[in-house]
């Protein structure tokens, strides 16, 4: 039996990023895809710069395809960049937070996550799945 995943549209992502402490970072980087919508809207917050990583783990089943994730694109960040924040959409068993946290080792590293477990999470009273507005299918995509 497949269970009922519960529903979040796009203003209440949105309100609650704006509602949340975070200290400034030199700039967010969002796991590709799903934590991108959610670090746009970070870095929007507070006047940083943006870019992405991308791994492969995952399918569109959520179910684990490798057995560690794969760096799939690297960003290059330019000199003066100290402290930065890695956002995905969920930490589910915390590999790819961690490869990620591992690949910017040099920095000072924040992780913030929607739902799940990271430094900073965004609705910590949510413990099922989740359907995004931004994923492909449903018909509240924001922006």
């Amino acid at each position: 039996m497949m269970a009922i995943k519960q529903k979040i549209d796009f203003e209440t992502v949105k309100r609650r990023i704006s509602e949340m402490d975070l200290a400034k970072t030199d700039m967010v980087i969002g796991i590709a895809e799903g934590g991108m919508p959610p670090a746009k809207l970070i870095s929007e917050k507070l006047g940083c710069g943006l870019c992405r990583v991308k791994f492969s783990y995952r399918n569109d089943d959520n179910v684990p395809i490798h057995t560690v994730p794969l760096l799939l694109e690297e960003p290059v960040l330019k000199e003066g960049i100290a402290d930065i924040l890695i956002v995905d959409d969920v930490s589910v068993s915390g590999r790819t937070l961690k490869s990620a946290c591992a690949l910017f080792a040099e920095y000072n590293v924040r992780t913030l996550v929607l739902i799940g477990t990271a430094d900073h999470v965004v609705f910590p009273e949510i413990r099922s799945c989740v359907t995004w507005p931004w994923k492909k299918g449903n018909n509240d995509a924001g922006e």
